[in-house]
C-alpha cells in the first residue's frame, strides 16, 4: 500500500513496478539464505538467525522512519507539489501546499 500512495503521480506506474521487482529479488535472497543460516551442516547460526533479522529489521525501521513521508490527509496533486518543492519526507505532514 505505501509505493503506490507516497510516489508521486507522474513516477507511480515505474515505482510500483521498481518496488515490485526489488521485493520479488529480495524474497529469492531470503529464500536461498535462510536455509544455509538454520541448516546445522552449512553455516550452523542457530537461534542467532533471529539477530540477524533483528538487525534488517532495525535498519529499515531507521530507514522508514527518516525516508517515508506521512501522507495523511494530503492528495496527489499536493504530494506532487511537495515532492518538486523538494521537502525532506519528516516535514510532509507539517508542511501545507
Amino acid at each position: 500500500v505505501i509505493v503506490p500512495e507516497v510516489s508521486s503521480s507522474r513516477l507511480r506506474h515505474k515505482t510500483t513496478v521498481i518496488a515490485r521487482n526489488m521485493y520479488n529479488v529480495t524474497c529469492i535472497w531470503t529464500g536461498v539464505l535462510t536455509p544455509y543460516m538454520l541448516n546445522n551442516r552449512a553455516w550452523n547460526w542457530g537461534s542467532y538467525v533471529g539477530f540477524f533479522w533483528a538487525g534488517m529489521t532495525a535498519l529499515c525501521f531507521v530507514w522508514a522512519y527518516f525516508r517515508l513521508p506521512e501522507t495523511k490527509g494530503l492528495t496527489y496533486a499536493e504530494l506532487d507539489e511537495l515532492f518538486q518543492a523538494r521537502v525532506p519526507a519528516r516535514q510532509f505532514g507539517k508542511s501545507r501546499t
